[in-house]
């Protein structure tokens, strides 16, 4: 029994006789990826799982191969509501810390930090504007550094199960709505420089997540097949758009949950 890439499968997939004696593997118990012994006929929508391709040779006129499941080479998963605890927006805070007033505050969160989301605009730059009119009396950094400090809560199950699923050869990836200098702040401050194989953020992609076009230049980065990729998010509009792209998605509500779903398909 040989272990060997998904690639090699398909070389040798293409290469192997059209008539298969399954009846000689029916009792090893494995379910054959070809329903009527053509390569060409593979079932294209196989749960994914994390799991190796086998192949079992048997002194027959032809060699027999089989894939158990999809494999899953590659893990995205968002920060906010994630891996990081959501406690609330940060105007919300600063409002009620520092007696701010919201209507002052929404503004630039509806109009300039959009455009910094997306790589067009830098946050420090466009913030400043608004600080005489918050009555703000601190130095910008220190308004940065009590925004980010305030929404750098990690949920330190999640970083142990990624730094596992690592060490076990998966490849995982950070996939963020942040603007430039929060996405510095998770990379060196919280460690997702060490954590995370690559950062992808919307402020370098230059697209929001509920575009195709984000997971698609995410894509375009990987060196895999889209459904070897599996991507956890808590928003049910950035699931649609990984779905609609060709990922598999799953919506991240709870650690419980998410282990419970990432040990089905481990040990299948």
């Amino acid at each position: 029994m040989l272990l060997i890439g998904l690639r090699a499968v398909r070389l040798l997939a293409r290469r192997a006789s059209q008539h298969f004696a399954l009846q000689n593997v029916a009792g090893a118990g494995i379910e054959p990826a070809f329903e009527d012994y053509e390569p060409s006929e593979m079932k294209p929508h196989l749960p994914p799982a994390v799991s190796y391709l086998i192949i079992f040779t048997i002194p027959i006129k032809s060699t027999i191969i089989l894939t158990i499941r999809n494999m899953t080479r590659a893990l995205i998963f968002d920060a906010d509501g994630v891996i990081i605890h959501r406690e609330g927006y940060f105007s919300d805070r600063l409002s009620r810390d520092f007696g701010i007033p919201l209507e002052k505050i929404l503004p630039f969160f509806k109009n300039e930090f959009q455009q910094c989301l997306l790589g067009k605009a830098d946050l420090k730059q466009e913030i400043q504007k608004y600080l005489p009119q918050w009555g703000w009396e601190k130095s910008l950094d220190e308004l940065l550094e009590f925004w980010f400090s305030q929404e750098s809560h990690l949920d330190e199950r999640l970083v142990s199960d990624i730094s596992n699923l690592r060490q076990k050869g998966i490849r995982c990836y950070l996939a963020t709505v942040n603007e430039k200098h929060r996405v510095e702040y998770l990379s060196h401050r919280l460690g997702f420089k060490d954590l995370f194989d690559k950062i992808f953020a919307s402020s370098s992609v230059g697209f929001l997540k509920q575009s195709t076009d984000f997971w698609s230049v995410i894509f375009s980065q990987l060196n895999v097949e889209k459904n070897e990729v599996l991507v956890w998010d808590d928003e049910q509009i950035a699931v649609d758009a990984a779905r609609g792209f060709g990922f598999p998605a799953e919506l991240y509500t709870d650690f419980e949950l998410y282990k419970k779903k990432m040990d089905s398909l481990l040990t299948s």
